[in-house]
């Protein structure tokens, strides 16, 4: 599963998952910081892109 439209800085997001069991989850951002000459820098997640999540 992935989204495919930018999300800028500072702006929410929704999106659905269908299906998923109840547990917990975490919404992890493997894109590369793009401030980085080349778009080469750690991703987003080591930068604190990352969210957990509970499915009841």
């Amino acid at each position: 599963m992935g989204v495919k439209l930018p999300i800028l800085p500072g702006t929410d997001a929704k999106m659905s998952i269908p299906e998923l069991e109840p547990g917990r989850y975490a919404l992890v951002c493997h894109l590369p910081d793009q401030s980085v000459p080349g778009g080469e820098g750690p991703p987003h997640f080591v930068l604190g892109m990352i969210s957990e999540f509970i499915v009841e």
